[in-house]
């Protein structure tokens, strides 16, 4: 039986036949520096949490080790950012800034408004040793996709320089360069969201929703978004050309700002200094005035074309509704440093859009550590899949969960949020009985309708199932079933309703740990959910034994039944 189950997974994979695809797989086990394989990261025991950086653009980042004339630079930065009167180099100077990198040996970066900067992935993608200060103390979870165990080692091997290190150098910076192609360019950021999302890798061409807004850095209708948000947008440019047909939105614009933009009458796109549009030397440098950091290492890097059209920013809504987009990603995130509150938000509910088709990225400055952006966090946690890059907290604020047996509607529903939430509860109280009655009152009837599945129709007009929370759905036997033993007594049919839907659950849970080989399945669900999926069985036995369906369900857990495999999709390539 189990030989046939290992067939229908290798035949299920073998008809899908997908190519190779630039970051198909995903590579956080060589890319984060903190990463658990087969984990995801957990705050406060109810808000999932993804990691995301700064990057840069892969055609920047060296081939191979450039020629060296130098051995340190110095930090050329602001202290506290954006203060342009303390630059080294000029409006126009960006060519001249990177050459500057290029021929030092090692270039000084440091932690400023927050531990990941541009100026760390720049520095990398020139082919030059960052001499991290303070990296060693850095808190566990800061700067995920920054090398820290190689620069801490280049430090300490390569520092003071010499030339008889000359090639143990030249082979640190070749797995610097490695990494940063793999891990810190705006590709690979791109594909991280989207992997998260479930939308990569994909054979078809995506229709994205990329909203935008914030007040920028200058205010004066700068449009600034942040250099997370500028990364995945470059990104998904990037990585979505090999997807002909493929269109991203940028949406809302700014409004009209004569005051601001003498003469303007149209909206302007957040991203209008990502359009490679030409100017005479002195218009564009009084434009590079306006980007930060003068717009070095990310502006005009897209046709003008790349970005949204005004009716296409008009009828969002409409193509909300109608579900034209595969997935909504929310590119600047938290209160007062971007979009607060979320445009679009209501309408994404109002059209049904899954939230594990929505992404949040929390790329600013300000992150866990802020307690305004964490709470803001862990509210919208089960509306969407959360990012953040500035990931610092107590540990003991952080736990994993063995990813297998957590699929992404367990945590991207307010429905299910509130169910565990409340599990945990039970978790840390099991003779609390009143922990239960939410659960029966307020999300039982919610709940069950999941069971099969959320029905989802793709924007190019696919009709696909989505795996539903099928561990919590076992789970949810206990605090149901729990009250039919201690407090209600329904009717026998009732019983036998419920005890039929729990045991369809417990069979379907058991066959999908099957697939992830059964014991290590069974510890995962354990580790996960704090009991065994065998224990929830004995309970729903004890429960269910006077409903006549006790002999009946125990004998067709032990059958295979081939509609409740797990679908061919989980390949991951739509």
């Amino acid at each position: 039986m189990r030989a046939a189950v290992l067939l229908a997974v290798e035949g299920c994979v073998q008809a899908g036949g997908s190519p190779q695809l630039l970051f198909d797989t995903d590579d956080s086990s060589s890319c984060v520096h903190f990463h658990r394989p087969g984990k995801i990261l957990i705050y406060k025991k109810d808000t999932p949490i993804f990691p995301i950086g700064i990057s840069v653009p892969s055609d920047m980042i060296a081939e191979s080790v450039p020629r060296k004339t130098r051995v340190t630079a110095a930090f050329v930065g602001s202290r506290a950012g954006g203060e342009v009167q303390e630059y080294k180099f000029g409006p126009m100077d960006e060519e001249r800034y990177h050459e500057f990198y290029r021929r030092h040996r090692f270039a000084h970066t440091k932690k400023k408004g927050g531990w990941d900067a541009t100026r760390h992935a720049e520095i990398l993608a020139m082919g030059t040793v960052p001499n991290f200060t303070g990296l060693a103390q850095a808190p566990p979870l800061a700067v995920p996709f920054v090398p820290k165990s190689l620069l801490l080692q280049a430090e300490d091997q390569l520092l003071p320089f010499s030339r008889r290190l000359e090639a143990l150098y030249n082979a640190t910076v070749t797995r610097l360069l490695d990494h940063t192609r793999r891990c810190l360019s705006v590709e690979s950021m791109a594909a991280r969201v989207l992997r998260s999302m479930g939308l990569w890798p994909t054979r078809r061409p995506l229709r994205l929703l990329y909203v935008t807004c914030g007040f920028g850095f200058t205010g004066a209708g700068d449009g600034w978004q942040g250099p997370v948000s500028i990364g995945i947008f470059l990104g998904l440019h990037s990585l979505l050309k090999s997807r002909p047909g493929s269109r991203i939105v940028d949406a809302p614009a700014m409004e009209a700002n004569p005051s601001f933009w003498p003469g303007e009458t149209e909206p302007r796109s957040n991203f209008w200094y990502m359009a490679d549009e030409q100017f005479p030397r002195m218009e564009e440098e009084a434009l590079r005035l306006r980007m930060y950091g003068f717009g070095f290492s990310y502006a005009r890097r897209l046709p003008r074309e790349a970005l949204a059209t005004r009716l296409e920013r008009d009828n969002v809504p409409q193509s909300l509704f109608r579900r034209e987009f595969d997935g909504i990603i929310y590119g600047k995130v938290g209160p007062n440093q971007a979009c607060d509150p979320l445009p679009f938000f209501d309408e994404v509910q109002a059209a049904g859009y899954p939230g594990e088709r929505v992404a949040l990225i929390y790329g600013g400055d300000f992150g866990l550590e802020t307690k305004l952006v964490a709470q803001h966090a862990r509210i919208f946690s089960g509306h969407g899949v959360i990012f953040f890059r500035e990931m610092v907290a107590p540990m003991e604020d952080f736990h994993w969960v063995p990813a297998q047996v957590y699929p992404r509607a367990c945590y991207t529903d307010p429905v299910w949020k509130q169910f565990f939430h409340l599990w945990h509860q039970r978790l840390d109280c099991w003779g609390c009985p009143e922990i239960d009655v939410p659960v029966r009152e307020q999300l039982w009837d919610s709940l069950r309708q999941m069971a099969g599945g959320l029905p989802w129709v793709t924007g190019a007009g696919e009709r696909q199932v989505l795996v539903p929370c099928w561990s919590g759905l076992a789970l949810l036997a206990v605090p149901v079933l729990a009250g039919d033993l201690q407090v209600e007594k329904p009717s026998a049919d009732e019983l036998g309703q419920r005890c039929g839907f729990f045991y369809l659950q417990l069979r379907k849970a058991r066959w999908r740990l099957v697939f992830r080989k059964w014991r290590r399945g069974a510890e995962a669900f354990r580790e996960a959910f704090g009991v065994s999926l065998r224990e929830v069985r004995v309970f729903v036995d004890s429960a269910c034994r006077g409903s006549g369906l006790l002999r009946t369900f125990s004998v067709e857990l032990l059958a295979f039944d081939t509609s409740i495999l797990p679908e061919c999709p989980q390949t991951g390539v739509l």
